[in-house]
């Protein structure tokens, strides 16, 4: 007589996972070759709430554009999310120019979306005060999302509602929930030239991504290349003050 396995019970991330592809794939069983990123973020962004009690996050990602088609993983590819964090106290036309030439006049294929990763007010003001700057004027998270929020980003730009404690989860699961229907996802990462440098890497290693666009329009770079820049090996990765 064989011996009997046990049915092991799927985790909660693969029952939403399931659910999830039951309702997108076709009649004949065979996996759709494009998918909406949306639901993706829900699944990610209920890994959060299982882990986070008090973790909350708005049911609106993205918003519908008849021009602008949805943000989408396609099948056979690499799929690019692009990762803005920053303080944005306040946001400008600057990083609304860097995000949107980054999403639309970058050199790397599939670049789908993007998601703007604000820090929470308490990390303005600490930064402010090793700086020796003005603390009376900080904006709140959330009226720093309002003002860099924009008609003609929405189609594309989500902004992630949660702290530092809840990116790696969010963003590991993203990932994850991707990669179980068959579509390979990476982060593209914007930042400034003081989280970059030739010497020390970049800390885009510490989130997983592997593609960094480097901003230096409000500070000059402490290097200039015409096509990339060779860090050292990941094995010793950039930890900068505030780690995304």
């Amino acid at each position: 007589m064989g011996q009997k396995q046990s049915k092991q019970t799927p985790s909660a991330h693969s029952k939403q996972v399931s659910k999830k592809k039951s309702n997108r794939g076709p009649r004949n069983g065979q996996r759709p070759e494009r998918v909406e990123l949306t639901p993706y973020i829900h699944i990610a962004l209920s890994s959060l709430r299982q882990e986070f009690s008090d973790f909350t996050a708005p049911e609106h990602i993205f918003t519908s554009h008849a021009n602008f088609l949805a943000p989408a993983l396609v099948r056979g590819r690499k799929n690019r999310i692009i990762l803005y964090a920053g303080h944005f106290n306040p946001p400008h036309i600057g990083h609304k120019l860097l995000l949107a030439h980054t999403m639309f006049r970058n050199p790397l294929d599939g670049v789908i979306a993007a998601i703007v990763i604000p820090m929470d007010d308490d990390i303005v003001r600490e930064k402010l005060e090793e700086a020796g700057k003005n603390t009376s004027i900080i904006l709140s998270k959330d009226d720093r999302i309002r003002l860099f929020r924009d008609a003609l980003l929405d189609p594309w730009c989500w902004f992630f509602p949660g702290g530092l404690e809840h990116q790696s989860t969010f963003f590991d699961q993203l990932r994850r929930a991707a990669k179980y229907d068959g579509f390979e996802l990476d982060y593209v990462i914007i930042c400034g030239p003081d989280w970059v440098s030739s010497e020390k890497g970049c800390y885009a290693w510490e989130c997983g991504g592997t593609d960094v666009v480097v901003g230096d329009a409000l500070r000059p770079a402490s290097f200039r290349v015409r096509r990339g820049l060779n860090f050292p090996s990941p094995q010793t990765p950039y930890s900068p003050k505030y780690p995304l």
